[in-house]
């Protein structure tokens, strides 16, 4: 497979993801006249909101020059982004954050925007421990695994981890 061919995978099972994420939410949205919202904000983060709960996915909107992957360099949070990014979408308390795994471009801002807005972490045990480096308290860190399902009080909003194994195409 090619690495043109792998970044198109790529970009499509993250749209899909993102697509079906969306239409379940909004299966559990409610009143049926409440607005649902999701709004990217660059690279896999965005955020769902029916109003009265706010979800965030993959909260990596900082910039990470190349170099900072570097052996001995240390990839970091930027606040200035952060602030950018979720005054832009109108994001002032957060109940939850989801993370897809531990990669930087999944998990870098994680730390910040929980202890700047709140709310939940619910992500796989490495993810988690990115938080616990942090210093963000336990209580804060649900760890999903494969079957987890839970919702918020506030919402109709369901999630479910599924195990899902990547497949690659054949053609």
């Amino acid at each position: 497979m090619t690495a043109n061919s792998r970044s198109k995978a790529s970009l499509l099972g993250r749209l899909t993801s993102m697509l079906i994420t969306g239409a379940l939410a909004a299966a559990f949205a409610t009143p049926a006249s409440a607005a649902l919202t999701l709004k990217w904000m660059g690279n896999s983060a965005y955020v769902l909101s029916d109003g009265r709960t706010t979800l965030v996915f993959d909260p990596a909107v900082s910039s990470t020059p190349l170099w900072n992957f570097l052996p001995f360099q240390k990839a970091k949070s930027d606040p200035a982004e952060v602030d950018y990014w979720f005054s832009r979408c109108g994001v002032q308390k957060i109940d939850a954050v989801l993370v897809n795994h531990a990669h930087t471009d999944h998990v870098i801002d994680a730390p910040a925007v929980l202890s700047k807005f709140g709310g939940v972490f619910y992500g796989s045990a490495s993810a988690a421990n990115v938080l616990r480096g942090a210093r963000i308290s336990e209580s804060r860190i649900y760890v999903v695994t494969h079957g987890s399902a839970f919702q918020w009080v506030t919402s109709k909003f369901r999630h479910s981890a599924l195990l899902m194994r990547p497949t690659l195409p054949t053609s």
